[in-house]
Formats: C-alpha cells, sequence, structure tokens
C-alpha cells in the first residue's frame, strides 16, 4: 500500500444540502395492510408529499428521529413519515415519487397485494413459517394491521442470537431509485474493503460482508464463513458518499465497536470511524483505484466538507488552526454525553491523521480496541490504560496510546 505524505486533512461528511432516501416502499418490493411511507431527507425547501401514479397525494410528516444517518446529515431529525393502507391502491404495480415543495426528489415503482377490500374484517387465521436458518415463526392475522404478525419464535438457535461476532457481519444497502447496480456497488467498494482490512492487519481474518439492495441480489466480499451476522443500514447512493460511509461502518466493526463495549467513550470510536474515511479519500486522492473519479475529484470532495467543519469549529468559537488539547477537556464531558458531534469528531481524526499517514502500522493497535472488560465508570485516561495493557500482552507495541495521550492531553 502507498504511504501518503498529506498535510492537508478534511473530514468527508456527507452534505446535508441534497442526500435523501425513500426507503419504504422499496423498488421493486410488495405491500400490504397498513404500514409506512418512509425515508429521510438531510434537510428540507417545504412540506414533503407522496404522490401516487401521478393522482393520489399524502402529506409527509418530517423530523423524524434517524440517527443512523448522523454520519451523512450532520443530525439525526432527518426522517419522513406518513401512515398509509396500502389496500386505498388496487392489486397491481405502483409507482410513488416524493417531493419538497412540489420538487421531486426520490420515487419507487412497487407492487401493492390487497384482499380487495380497503379494510377486511371479520376474519382471522393463524401459519407457521420457517426461516433460513431453522427458526419457526407462528403468524397471526391482526385486523388493526390488516396482515400477519408474528406472535412466537420456536426453535433454539443458541444463546447468542442477535449478538455480535466480528468475524462476519450483513451490510443493508438500501439503493434509491437511479441508483447504481449491485456489480458496480461491489466493485466500487471493494478497494475500500481491501484497503482498511491491510492496515488493521485483517486480511488473515476473513471478515466477508454482503450488502443488500432492495428488489437485488446479494453482494458479496469476502467469504461467508457462517457466522454470526452484524447488520447496518448503507443509505449512501452517489459513489464518493458510499466510500464515505462504508469506510466509517467498517471502521466500527474492524475496532469490535460492540465487544464489552463502554458506551460513555462511543465519541473516540466515531472519531476513529471517521479518521478511517480521511485515511482512506486521501489515499484516493494520491493514486486513486477509480477510472471514473480522478484524484482530483477526491480532492475536490473533501475540501468542500473541510470548509464547512472548519465553519461549525468556528461557530463553537474553537480555532480550527488550535490544536486538540487546547479545547478537549473542557468538550469531554459534551463529547461522552453526545458521541456524534462531527465537527469535534473530526479536528481529533484531522490531528490523529498526519500519524497514520506517516505510520499506518498504528491501525493495528485500533483492531483491539473493546476487547477487556469494559466498565461504565471509567475515564477516558483509565480507557486508554487498559488498552495499552492489553497491546503489551498482544503485539508488544503501545506507540499509539503515546500519540493519543500527546494529542488530547500534553500541553
Amino acid at each position: 500500500m502507498k504511504k501518503i505524505i498529506t498535510s492537508v486533512i478534511a473530514l468527508l461528511l456527507a452534505s446535508t444540502s441534497y442526500a435523501s432516501t425513500l426507503e419504504i416502499p422499496g423498488p421493486n418490493t410488495r405491500q400490504s395492510g397498513i404500514g409506512v411511507i418512509s425515508g429521510w431527507k438531510c434537510g428540507v425547501n417545504g412540506p414533503l408529499t407522496a404522490h401516487f401514479d401521478n393522482g393520489r397525494t399524502v402529506p409527509l410528516v418530517y423530523g423524524s428521529e434517524r440517527t443512523d444517518t448522523q454520519s451523512v446529515c450532520g443530525d439525526a431529525d432527518n426522517g419522513f413519515v406518513a401512515i398509509w393502507n396500502w389496500s386505498e391502491l388496487r392489486s397491481g404495480r405502483h409507482t410513488v415519487v416524493i417531493r419538497d415543495n412540489g420538487v421531486e426528489f426520490d420515487r419507487a415503482t412497487f407492487t401493492v397485494v390487497s384482499p380487495g377490500t380497503q379494510f377486511l374484517t371479520n376474519v382471522s387465521g393463524s401459519v407457521e413459517a420457517t426461516l433460513s436458518n431453522g427458526l419457526r415463526a407462528r403468524l397471526e392475522w391482526d385486523q388493526a394491521k390488516q396482515g400477519f404478525v408474528v406472535t412466537e419464535y420456536i426453535g433454539n438457535i443458541g444463546e447468542d442470537l442477535g449478538s455480535f461476532n466480528p468475524t462476519f457481519f450483513h451490510y443493508e444497502w438500501a439503493a434509491p431509485w437511479g441508483g447504481p447496480d449491485y456489480r458496480e456497488v461491489r466493485d466500487w467498494l471493494e478497494p475500500t474493503y481491501d484497503l482498511l482490512l491491510g492496515v488493521f492487519g485483517k486480511t488473515e481474518t476473513i471478515y466477508p460482508i454482503e450488502l443488500l439492495r432492495w428488489g437485488g441480489p446479494y453482494i458479496r466480499l469476502g467469504e461467508n464463513n457462517g457466522e454470526t451476522t452484524y447488520q447496518i443500514s448503507m443509505v449512501s447512493h452517489e459513489k464518493q458518499w458510499m466510500t464515505f460511509q462504508f469506510a466509517h461502518e467498517l471502521a466500527h466493526a474492524l475496532t469490535n465497536v460492540f465487544l464489552n463495549h463502554p458506551l460513555q467513550h462511543r465519541w473516540f470510536e466515531e472519531t476513529i470511524a471517521d479518521l478511517a474515511i480521511m485515511y482512506v479519500i486521501q489515499e484516493y486522492a494520491s493514486e486513486t483505484p477509480y477510472a471514473d473519479f480522478s484524484e482530483t475529484q477526491w480532492m475536490e470532495f473533501f475540501r468542500e466538507i473541510d470548509d464547512e467543519r472548519q465553519a461549525s469549529l468556528t461557530k463553537r468559537g474553537i480555532d480550527p488552526q488550535n490544536r486538540v488539547v487546547s479545547w478537549f477537556r473542557d468538550s469531554y464531558d459534551e463529547m461522552r454525553q453526545n458521541s456524534i458531534i462531527r465537527e469535534l469528531n473530526w479536528a481529533i481524526a484531522k490531528e490523529l491523521l498526519s500519524h497514520f499517514q506517516a505510520n499506518p502500522g498504528l491501525w493495528v493497535a485500533l483492531g483491539y480496541l473493546n476487547t477487556w472488560e469494559a466498565h461504565l465508570d471509567v475515564t477516558f485516561e483509565e480507557y486508554l490504560e487498559s488498552w495499552e495493557n492489553v497491546l503489551i500482552e498482544e503485539v508488544e507495541d503501545t506507540e499509539l496510546i503515546s500519540v493519543l495521550r500527546q494529542t488530547l492531553y500534553s500541553q
């Protein structure tokens, strides 16, 4: 892997001006019963509305919490939703167009399955279905929901049901209308997958990923070894934003974010995930792996976001040119309470990046995060001490701990 000697650093946080996705209904999905029309949009210009087949119009409520889009929008109150009875449409294919103040920003074509009446009454029924893992689900008709609901799971697939195993995780990608096809997604994300697994020293440990596109086949990176899945949602659809979010979420998995997780230090894990984004894009700004996105485009991509992040720091009364240590202690309690304050995550990652560029071996130490017994009341200094003890035992290299102490605490 080629090293980058670059001093200009930027957080590649997704733009808040145009990112958006209609998630339900997804393209080529089937809808029935009482459900929702939902998705998210980074900022709106007016009322949001859904339009079916150029006819029926449904107003959408905007501002619901979507913490999974914070890495894209910089905030979490960007969801939109409306309760909807799909049987108000006849059975068959339909198209819904989502508009912001009359301007279309997404659409989907889907299929409605209706019993032939808008609200079915005076019926009952139950059925049992078997899932692919052998677990059986008992379903019963629910009149209020106009559909079947799961009332019981039957079977035993082990005590670790739903737990995180870092050896395998499942990555869901909800592709909006007009997004790239699954081959493009796979080919585009493979360089980032290979790059981060390489610097983390995980190439001998299989980290297969399956991406699921609505209405399309699975996209696989690596090999499925049958381990427990880790599910995360991919909401970006423009290729550069795919790289941004994929690098961020992959870094979370590679740092064992859900193993013995000390919740009050999520701010640090978010910072490391943003650091991974910066590192990847800096690499591509030096030597891009893509024929259709140049080094100059990668540089322009992060410079635009860098300006936005610096402006946010300035609004906080922080000089972007100052070292992190000048404000870290004053902001520590706030970051413990709110792990995603992007301008602060960015500023710390920015100061750390030059160390990782000069010595990519520092990434290996991050692969041992959260592998010790966690306690909710530890300070970050105590967190570093626990991490240092693990590194002494596992790799005998604690240089990264020294870098962090110098960055955060040394005047």
